[in-house]
């Protein structure tokens, strides 16, 4: 599978270098929409590039790769290319495009020695990350009795916070097209 972020370009290439191109054909499908895209006759020195994909493609001859530029999230699906009409040079590419990571905050709720502290990483598209990683100081953070992570990932909560807890905190979010951090350097007020 095929990851691409919103608003980016995607070479969709036919792999296959020792082929002699004479005739390429790309198609989209979803479900049961299937629509052309491009078709090339080298003997013509022809392109057609179907209305909808108008402006939004660029084909290359020399190798019969596809660039679908400007993609967005109903770009989705199944792209079919077909070479010189042979069923045995058929190549199905799957593409997923997804939207960007956004820049996260990293809130506090407390400062308090001997209270736990629950820092949280906010995003404004929550289903657009797939991974949460936390650091202090640049180490990575694993969950134990002192640190608990919420299911998602996106709240620590430090128990019974303590001197020693002070720090550059970090939540890193990304997903298969994009990453982003934010830090927060965290102060505990109190004796302990």
């Amino acid at each position: 599978q095929l990851f691409a972020a919103t608003g980016s370009s995607v070479l969709l290439d036919f792999n296959n270098a020792t082929e002699i191109i004479r005739f390429v054909q790309w198609e989209y499908k979803k479900g049961l929409k299937q629509e052309g895209i491009v078709d090339y006759f080298k003997s013509e020195s022809k392109i057609v590039i179907y209305d909808h994909y108008e402006g939004r493609v660029q084909f290359h001859t020399s190798n019969g790769s596809l660039e679908l530029r400007n993609a967005q999230v109903n770009d989705s699906g199944t792209y079919v290319v077909t070479v010189n009409l042979n069923k045995d040079l058929v190549r199905e590419i799957s593409l997923l495009v997804i939207d960007p990571v956004s820049k996260p905050g990293l809130q506090t709720d407390s400062k308090l020695v001997d209270r736990p502290i629950k820092l949280s990483c906010e995003v404004e598209h929550p289903a657009a990350v797939k991974n949460v990683v936390w650091k202090k100081n640049g180490q990575l953070l694993h969950p134990d009795t002192h640190y608990v992570f919420s299911e998602d990932l996106r709240v620590l909560q430090i128990q019974n916070a303590c001197k020693s807890d002070c720090g550059s905190y970090s939540c890193n979010i990304s997903n298969q097209v994009s990453w982003d951090e934010a830090s927060l350097d965290l102060v505990i007020d109190g004796k302990g």
